[in-house]
């Protein structure tokens, strides 16, 4: 007695693409999260604008601001000076072009100092970069 096994034809095999479809949104929620924002931001190619074509060229204000203080054109300066150098430039000229460079081990809240004396002296053309 042997027994036939019958053989089933022709069917067709359907493919199931849920559980695929739930490991790629899984992958792609786990890059999203895990992407470092700080590493892109960091490096942005930066070119300064030109400044306002009235009267006779004048270079920008360049305003360095470190972790434990700040400097005006390189040489380094406390708060109430950057203030009084930033009021002095926002009377002559308030289209002239500051550059606010925070350094590596800068902290927000100089920056944001900064930020602050600029807008009391009314500057308007700001340029923020992290070096």
């Amino acid at each position: 007695m042997t027994r036939e096994r019958k053989k089933e034809g022709g069917g067709k095999v359907e493919l199931n693409m849920t559980p695929m479809i739930d490991v790629v949104f899984l992958l792609l929620i786990f890059f999203v999260v895990a992407l470092k924002q700080d590493d892109l931001l960091g490096r942005f190619d930066c070119a300064r604008p030109r400044g306002v074509e009235s009267g006779p060229e004048i270079g920008a204000l360049t305003v360095q601001v470190y972790a434990d203080g700040y400097a005006v054109q390189g040489r380094r300066v406390a708060l109430s000076e950057l203030e009084r150098c930033l009021a002095r430039m926002g009377d002559l000229n308030c289209e002239r072009q500051v550059l606010l460079k925070c350094m590596a081990d800068s902290a927000h809240g100089n920056l944001m100092k900064a930020l602050n004396a600029c807008a009391k002296a009314e500057l308007r053309n700001l340029n923020v970069f992290s070096m």
